[in-house]
Parts: C-alpha cells; structure tokens; sequence
C-alpha cells in the first residue's frame, strides 16, 4: 500500500506541473488585457474565474460523466460543481474567491490596519464555510455529508492554512464538515475520497 501511496503522490506531482504549464499558459494569453488585477475587483468576475479554474482541472483530470455543473437542489439553491463518488453518492464542491480583505489585509503596513482587514478576512471565510455548510450538505438529496470549498488563489489557500494558524480555520471547518482546497490539492483530495469510497 506505501507503494500505491508513492506511485499516487508521483502522479499527482507530475499532474500539478503540467496544471502550472496549463495555467502559464492562460497568464500568457491574459498579457493583452491592460490589467489583469482590473478582473478581480469585480465579484461576479471572480466567481467566474474560481468556477472556470475548477472546471478546467476537473475537465482535465476526470471523465465528463463524474461530475456535473450548476447542480440544483430542492431549495432551488445551486452548487458549482457536484462530484460523483462510486457509491452514488454527490460530493458538493463550491469555489470562493475571498479578495478583497485579503488584498487590503496584504497591502497595509500598520498592524493596526492589517489585524482590523485580517480579522474581515476570517469573517468572509467563515461566513462562506458556514453557508456551503448549510446549502449544500443534504445527506436527503444523495450528498455525503460533508462538501469541498474551493480556493481558486493559492495564496489565499497558504494564507488561510499556514498564516492563520490562531485562528484554525481548518477546524473550523472541519466541524462544520468542510474541506479545503486549492488547484494544487483538488486532484489529489477529489483522487483520496474517490479511492476511500471505492474501498
């Protein structure tokens, strides 16, 4: 089994490069827009972004048949992405694009300023963990019961996972049965429940 773990980080270590070359490619095509920042101060742009990036990995890496887009449930509530695992159960993955906080939290120099932007930006991941928590978890609608957010921004990811550390964000999402992750750990994440399930 250390053998199939060794072989499965390989592959997912190649796997992550080529998703870089990918994404260098788009940064490259993206030089012609006159400020590529300019997208990001648009909420309804960055979401689309997050969901874009998300479908491209899943695109990539898995067959059209194991996931689907836009799922709706009885709420009428919609899911970016639903995942499906081999029992038939449905895996909600949501992508959020946190900014703004973040961005002033980056570029003030004042302590002062920086824990008032840090504290809105815990705020906003909270709140968002909290509704992914209570829209999309319904064990009644075939989900499992917990769902994957998303962070289309690796730094944002880091930050949240190594800087934030008082604050254990990860805790607080796992209590309320919520996964983290990013484009260098979504493969290997959707890859780990796919295989937990199949066993």
């Amino acid at each position: 089994t250390s053998n199939a773990m060794h072989q499965q980080i390989s592959s997912f270590t190649k796997e992550t490069v080529q998703i870089r070359e990918d994404l260098k490619k788009v940064q490259e095509e993206m030089k012609n827009i006159s400020s590529f920042q300019e997208i990001f101060k648009t909420p309804k742009l960055r979401g689309e972004w997050g969901e874009a990036s998300l479908d491209h990995i899943l695109s990539e890496y898995f067959p059209q048949e194991l996931y689907s887009r836009q799922h709706q449930f009885l709420s009428g509530e919609k899911v970016d992405f639903i995942f499906n695992l081999p029992n038939g159960k449905l895996l909600p993955i949501d992508a959020k694009f946190f900014s703004d906080n973040f961005a002033r939290l980056i570029e003030k120099k004042n302590e002062e300023e920086r824990n008032f932007f840090q504290k809105k930006f815990v705020q906003d991941i909270k709140f968002n963990i909290d509704k992914i928590s209570s829209k999309y978890i319904l064990p009644s609608e075939n989900t499992v019961d917990y769902a994957l957010m998303y962070l289309p921004a690796e730094a944002i990811f880091h930050h949240i996972m190594f800087n934030l550390k008082d604050e254990n964000i990860a805790d607080y999402a796992r209590r309320k049965k919520v996964t983290l992750s990013s484009p260098n750990t979504i493969y290997l994440t959707l890859k780990t429940i796919e295989h937990w399930f199949r066993d």
